[in-house]
């Protein structure tokens, strides 16, 4: 439905015969990015049956854009939006990719759009048009973004203490605008996600990195420097320790509950990862079930689609009073709005658990292709969520990003999960993508790494 209705949207009114205005239609959906670098798109029946022509049309037309490299079809896998190549350039010596030849791995969420819940796509006029564009988002994202806090993250929220940003960083902006949270000191677990070391590390007095281990944050190190700290600091962290996955055990986030009652110590946590828990009070459930002191940001990229572009913020009763919208602050879109609450009023139950199903299945299908074909990589297998945490058998992960990225593979670089830019020797890559795609970058990273160890051992 989504194909039919916004990719390939007035495919019937293009030039040409039908093969060809489908092609376009195609090439306009990747030139205004409605379909990415390794998003795979429909079988050729499926989407014949959409549009509502013969299989044979369908065929054509991907045979037209296979040929001029837009589209790839991958054997036993399927068709793809892929790599412009030139001629004689293969799979394992892409050097010189450009950004739309790259697979990124980079980016946490489900790749496709394809996997969001099956919704209405068709906004009118009136609809668009209806309620104004409020500054704390439209009330209709407002209520499902309560309902998710509330029914799958287990953390009862009604609509007003929800806030509709553009996604992650502008989340934490709010967050540090609104509270005034600006200059204080700030602790923050490590490694964390980029977003958070970016913006906490434009607006802190002072950035301090608290230790993680397989339990989660250090609570026992935690307390012994918020006892040393002025009162009035922040604590930013993740119920699954970022990029690890690993989630905060039990009795430690009770703990840090507890110790967040006296009040000295506001919390922000960013709760994007618990969708992907089976049980949200368990291991790595949300802080801001077991206390009010703590102010929760998220991204619907992170659970719905990468591509979305939405994020919230979720204001605790207690400090409501005391929240700010700054009179600059400026939201997303209408429609991007409207599209976002009726894909998360969709996601019901069985779509998360389906969604928790297919991101385990490609994270423990990536840790195989990783161990089969890198050996010397060591990928974290501990932990749930939107991708690995790899450790590589050298800290020089910046450089063999660069390497990578050559040959057509966006990874997350460690130093850039750390306010203290350590990490170097680690990297974070997406369980986003489907099997083709993750077949196919673990191919592109092997070749890579054979170049970037051969360059390295030509140096010594």
């Amino acid at each position: 439905m989504w194909w039919s209705t916004i990719a390939l949207e007035g495919w019937a009114n293009l030039p040409g015969a039908r093969y060809s205005q489908i092609a376009e239609a195609v090439r306009n959906a990747a030139r205004h990015r409605l379909i990415v670098p390794g998003q795979r798109v429909p079988a050729e029946r499926v989407l014949a049956d959409l549009v509502g022509v013969s299989r044979g049309t369908v065929v054509r037309a991907f045979d037209e854009l296979v040929t001029e490299g837009l589209l790839e079809r991958i054997q036993g896998s399927g068709t793809y939006v892929r790599t412009r190549r030139t001629a004689g350039v293969s799979r394992h010596n892409a050097l010189g990719a450009s950004d739309d030849d790259v697979l990124d791995l980079s980016m946490a969420g489900p790749a496709s759009p394809d996997e969001l819940p099956a919704y209405d796509p068709v906004f009118t006029p009136s609809v668009l048009s209806a309620g104004g564009h409020p500054a704390g988002g439209i009330p209709a994202l407002r209520r499902a973004l309560a309902h998710f806090m509330s029914d799958t993250l287990a953390v009862p929220t009604d609509a007003d203490q929800i806030f509709v940003t553009n996604g992650g960083p502008q989340s934490l902006e709010l967050a540090w605008a609104g509270l005034a949270l600006t200059g204080r000191n700030v602790f923050v677990a490590c490694p964390t996600w980029p977003d958070a070391v970016t913006v906490v590390g434009q607006s802190a007095r002072r950035v301090i990195p608290v230790r993680t281990d397989q339990f989660g944050v250090d609570i026992a190190g935690l307390q012994r420097l918020t006892r040393k700290a002025a009162p009035d600091s922040a604590l930013l962290v993740s119920p699954t320790t970022g990029p690890t996955g690993v989630g905060l055990v039990q009795s430690r986030r009770h703990r840090l509950a507890q110790s967040l009652e006296h009040g000295a110590v506001l919390a922000v946590e960013d709760a994007s990862d618990t969708a992907y828990l089976r049980a949200p009070d368990g291991d790595g459930g949300p802080l801001a079930a077991l206390s009010e002191h703590v102010v929760t940001v998220g991204h619907l990229d992170q659970v719905l689609w990468s591509g979305l572009g939405i994020g919230w913020l979720r204001i605790p009763e207690p400090l409501s009073a005391r929240f700010r919208m700054p009179e600059y602050f400026r939201g997303p879109g209408v429609g991007v709005q409207l599209l976002a609450a009726r894909a998360l009023t969709a996601a019901d139950s069985d779509w998360f658990a389906g969604l928790r199903t297919r991101t385990a299945s490609r994270r423990g299908r990536l840790i195989d292709l990783l161990r089969d074909a890198l050996p010397p990589w060591v990928p974290q297998s501990q932990g749930h969520g939107a991708g690995i945490w790899v450790r590589l058998p050298v800290p020089e992960a910046i450089t063999f990003a660069h390497t990578a990225r050559r040959f057509g593979v966006a990874i997350g670089v460690g130093a850039r999960y750390c306010v203290e830019g350590q990490h170097h020797d680690s990297i974070w890559l997406s369980a986003g993508h489907d099997d083709g795609v993750l077949d196919l970058a673990v191919d592109r990273l092997s070749a890579a790494w054979h170049e970037y160890t051969h360059r390295v051992a030509a140096t010594v």
